[in-house]
């Protein structure tokens, strides 16, 4: 960490609706748990879809009583429409490892990683036209149907615009349409129900790959459909070891 630099720091740009960290240094829970007080007080500020630029690249390790309050701040950047999130990082740091095996473990969003604040921002505006997060929601199953045919596919990820699913059959051809089925879990006491929507395979492999871009998905169903994805990461916990 550099002399006089804060070991964290949490800027809102209000003209890019973007949200600016930095973690340096040896950061425990205390520290943490500041950067978690001052993002809430910045996106108070920013309107939904803002955009993440998290610096890590100067962070040396993340002490795991810290990983919990981490684990709220997606949580929470998550409940507020958070849209693209990237992280500068430091190939040679620890932290990048933990933070790496620690996002794969809670299954929450798929993670962008890039070397410069240049970068970032070159990242961002290529993303511009992207709806929303991806969610890594790779424990999930989801049902396709294609010319009366149903395949169990596991889930890669997705966004309330598309996702990629990993075919226990023969992935469908580019073009094709197939109808989808995913089981979301039980909330607030009331019964899970399937939601169902219709895609446009945009991409497919030899290796049973494929993504599909969601079709005939109105904002009322985008936004019923980003609930049910913010629920299913939010409600996975996660206890450092002891």
């Amino acid at each position: 960490m550099a002399k006089g630099q804060k070991p964290v720091k949490t800027t809102a740009n209000i003209k890019k609706n973007r949200l600016y960290l930095t973690i340096a240094g040896n950061i425990d829970a205390k520290m943490m748990q500041k950067l978690y007080t001052d993002i809430r007080f910045c996106v108070a500020d920013l309107k939904k879809g803002f955009d993440v630029v998290s610096d890590v690249s100067q962070c040396n390790i993340l002490y795991v009583t810290g990983l919990p309050i981490y684990k709220k701040i997606i949580d929470f950047l998550i409940a507020n429409h958070v849209g693209s999130i990237v992280r500068i990082i430091s190939d040679d740091n620890l932290s990048y490892k933990q933070l790496a095996n620690f996002s794969a473990r809670i299954h929450s969003y798929r993670t962008l990683y890039v070397h410069s604040l240049e970068e970032a921002e070159q990242k961002l505006e290529e993303l511009a036209k992207r709806d929303g997060i991806r969610f890594s929601l790779n424990f999930m199953q989801v049902q396709c149907e294609r010319n009366g045919q149903v395949d169990i596919g596991q889930l890669i990820d997705i966004s309330i615009s598309g996702c990629a699913i990993q075919a226990q059959a023969e992935a469908p051809a580019v073009g094709d349409e197939i109808g989808m089925r995913l089981e979301f879990s039980a909330r607030n006491d009331q019964p899970a129900e399937p939601f169902e929507l219709r895609g446009k395979v945009v991409r497919s492999g030899e290796d049973g790959k494929f993504a599909a871009q969601f079709i005939d998905l109105d904002e009322e169903r985008k936004a019923q459909l980003y609930e049910l994805l913010a629920y299913e990461v939010t409600r996975i916990s996660f206890e450092p070891p002891q």
